[in-house]
């Protein structure tokens, strides 16, 4: 559990981007959230600890995301979204931080799936890679086979 638990923010954490920090986390889409630094710093830090994820037991995956979630929150972060109406910044509090950060870590994994099955594609083209069980998730197999059987 959290040393301290944050709730979701009625009062405006931000009025501005000019009152965002280094470490705030921006929940949301666009090139803006994604180049922001505290957004940056988040995705760093999911890839340090997605190894650690991975060999999680399921139920001790929870506790690698509240060790993410308070790691953002000791340096001073928060968990931000954008009011459209008012364009002023809110808390998200801590359950919605947290599901972020789960839906943060399988999209990373998922990213190094692709990116390792479009790398296993590509080679499966001239017939060097040997199958995994991700190639055939991924549909790699299929093509293997038709190369080798070209040949």
């Amino acid at each position: 559990a959290l040393d301290y638990f944050v709730h979701p923010g009625r009062c405006p954490a931000a009025k501005n981007q000019s009152e965002l920090t280094q470490y705030d986390v921006l929940c949301g889409r666009g090139g803006f959230i994604n180049g922001h630094d505290g957004n940056r710093r988040y995705r760093s830090i999911i890839s340090l600890y997605q190894p650690t994820y991975i060999s999680a037991e399921r139920r001790k995956k929870p506790l690698v995301i509240t060790v993410l979630v308070e790691h953002v929150r000791k340096r001073g972060g928060r968990f931000l979204k954008r009011d459209k109406d008012s364009g002023m910044w809110y808390e998200i509090g801590d359950d919605k931080a947290g599901l972020k950060t789960s839906q943060a870590l399988r999209d990373s994994l998922e990213e190094r799936a692709n990116r390792h099955c479009k790398s296993a594609k590509r080679l499966s083209e001239v017939g060097h890679i040997p199958v995994t069980k991700t190639h055939r998730k991924n549909g790699v197999e299929g093509n293997i086979k038709q190369v080798t059987q070209q040949e």
